[in-house]
């Protein structure tokens, strides 16, 4: 909860306690920190302090037998090892979660997806990405939340720049409502990238300086440097 609110260092703060308790006092809650704290990691361009951790984080998941544990682990440790180019054991590991029976209907899968579809379109697998988003029903509101997200990043990748903002604009409304920071910033990065595709630099300014005050406030340092690259693309071309 503090991870979607925005709160980082808070929740790595508390993490770090759970992560120092040994592992036969409560498998599941280590497991969680430790899968917690490998996304913010990633997040905030760090994911070299968890790499010898991704291996125990995605046998554990497979040990449980559970989807819920078994997505959750793997979609964290995808995202963490694209971020430090490891693309091949990405798209394994987003491969093995698409093919768990019952993944996609699982409640808990659809928090993961936006993040998901992003790892996939990251590692240059569009084809990917969109077997990930097949089946997900939108039966409460952040399966609806995340559909609308990740639909806006596949029409983004399918170069229907215009369609894609709307509905990133759609999802960022939606992020805001719920409390899902990260979300809301990556929406809203997502939003500018596309109004800037379409020569709108005037409109995409001030949404992609929300997305760098969230991004910034977040010390998420990846996204921050892509969206103050597209800041600085947007002044050129208003000037």
């Amino acid at each position: 909860m503090l991870a979607d609110a925005g709160e980082f260092d808070e929740a790595l703060a508390i993490l770090a306690e759970i992560t120092e308790r040994p592992a036969d006092e409560d498998l599941s809650n280590l497991f969680q920190a430790r899968s917690v704290e490998a996304r913010l990691l990633a997040l905030r361009g760090e994911s070299a302090k968890m790499a010898d951790k991704l291996d125990w984080i995605e046998a554990t998941s497979r040990e449980f037998g559970s989807p819920g544990y078994a997505v959750g682990g793997l979609a964290t440790s995808a995202a963490a090892r694209s971020a430090v180019g490891q693309t091949k054991a990405a798209a394994t590991l987003l491969t093995e979660i698409d093919a768990i029976p019952g993944a996609h209907e699982f409640p808990g899968y659809a928090a993961f997806l936006p993040e998901m579809v992003r790892t996939a379109l990251a590692i240059g697998d569009p084809q990917l990405a969109e077997r990930l988003v097949g089946g997900v029903e939108p039966r409460f509101p952040v399966a609806e939340h995340a559909l609308v997200a990740a639909s806006a990043a596949l029409t983004e990748a399918r170069g229907d720049l215009q369609a894609a903002a709307d509905s990133y604009a759609d999802a960022v409304a939606r992020w805001e409502r719920l409390g899902v920071v990260p979300e809301q910033a990556f929406a809203l990065l997502g939003q500018g990238r596309c109004l800037l595709g379409l020569n709108r630099p005037t409109e995409a300014t001030p949404v992609l300086q929300h997305a760098a005050e969230i991004f910034g406030r977040l010390q998420a340092v990846p996204a921050l440097a892509e969206t103050d690259a597209l800041l600085e693309r947007a002044t050129e071309l208003s000037s």
